[in-house]
């Protein structure tokens, strides 16, 4: 139970430091275009306050996650690895990104926050977020914080993995997301139980969003895997070719030293 406790503290303190910024934040917002306009219209706040009032908030639970010693950023917890594991690591992930987008497509969540990723592809505040302030602080919370803890605390590492996995793709709160979040966040967290490091996890997030919004970008019009590549028989070839990929170089990379 207090493993648990000190896991869902942390997350209850995330979304504290959220509120924390959010509400003065957009209450500021409204009071200031009130005086300026003689009215009261909350929705028409700008993406960008949003999304600044967001990383404010996220910022802010980095600062407690250092400065409480949640995490540490040491020479081992952002150590670097040789170059052919990590491109092995990361050839391995990028597969399992190809073969995750399939699952995803193929049992047809709805996406609640279409509309937000639409305003954040072309926000410069919006790609700061997703490519960059995400896949650090992301790591660093679920990976190094929670995982972290519950590795040392549970003799079974998969549980660890597995729990902090769970979280992250619940803590998307939308359908779209969730499943995909899910099963990233186990190869994720893996990945930093092999090697020890967060470094590697994090090119991956940063490797995983970065396409995600290039690809927002270049095919604007398209949504799905099946209208970029033409045809579902494309979409199945594609995802099976990941599988194939991922099950490859699962069977190069070394275990964790935990496990020897």
């Amino acid at each position: 139970r207090q493993k648990m406790g000190r896991t869902i503290k942390l997350i209850l303190y995330y979304f504290a430091y959220q509120f924390a910024v959010a509400i003065p934040g957009m209450f500021g917002y409204t009071i200031w275009k009130c005086f300026e306009t003689q009215s009261f219209d909350l929705h028409n706040a700008p993406t960008s306050l949003a999304i600044i009032l967001s990383l404010l908030g996220t910022l802010l639970m980095a600062w407690h996650l250092i400065h409480y010693k949640y995490v540490k950023l040491d020479k081992q917890t952002l150590a670097s690895l040789p170059l052919k594991p990590t491109c092995l690591y990361i050839l391995m992930g990028a597969a399992a990104i190809i073969w995750m987008n399939w699952l995803s497509e193929m049992v047809h969540l709805p996406n609640i926050a279409e509309n937000v990723f639409a305003q954040m592809k072309n926000n410069v505040f919006g790609i700061l977020s997703v490519c960059i302030i995400a896949p650090i602080f992301e790591e660093i919370f679920f990976r190094g914080a929670i995982e972290g803890y519950l590795l040392r605390k549970w003799e079974n590492p998969r549980w660890a993995i597995l729990v902090s996995a769970l979280i992250f793709g619940l803590i998307h709160m939308n359908p779209a997301q969730i499943l995909f979040a899910f099963l990233f966040g186990i190869i994720l967290g893996e990945l930093y139980y092999r090697t020890g490091s967060l470094l590697p996890s994090i090119i991956l997030h940063f490797i995983n969003n970065t396409l995600s919004l290039i690809l927002m970008n270049v095919f604007e019009e398209k949504d799905t895997l099946t209208d970029i590549l033409g045809n579902t028989t494309a979409v199945h070839v594609w995802g099976m070719t990941g599988i194939a990929i991922f099950c490859l170089c699962l069977l190069y990379t070394s275990p964790s030293p935990r496990d020897r």
